[in-house]
């Protein structure tokens, strides 16, 4: 079992993540900051709500003309998918 204490001593210290440069992801250290929870600044933050808007108006735009059924759930989860990888650009600063 995995307890907080486990976890606590694991997680890459936050001042790693926030030197505003990508992690590299050919190393197993930049690939742990990239999955490491990234607190954003004020900057980020705003963009994340932008990014998270843009995704609600395009699919209130998509939604009357896609006709229920599964396909309307796949579009509804690939918008997702696309909104969460926009986010974690943002916080990963470009990776």
């Amino acid at each position: 079992m995995v307890t907080p204490e486990a976890i606590a001593a694991r997680q890459t210290p936050q001042a790693e993540n926030e030197t505003g440069e990508a992690p590299d992801l050919r190393t197993l250290e930049g690939a742990r900051a990239f999955l490491c929870y990234h607190s954003p600044s004020p900057a980020e933050s705003i963009a994340h709500s932008r990014v998270n808007l843009a995704f609600q108006d395009l699919l209130a735009v998509l939604w009357p003309e896609v006709p229920a059924g599964p396909g309307k759930t796949i579009l509804i989860r690939d918008l997702n998918r696309a909104r969460m990888a926009a986010n974690s650009a943002i916080a990963n600063h470009g990776s």
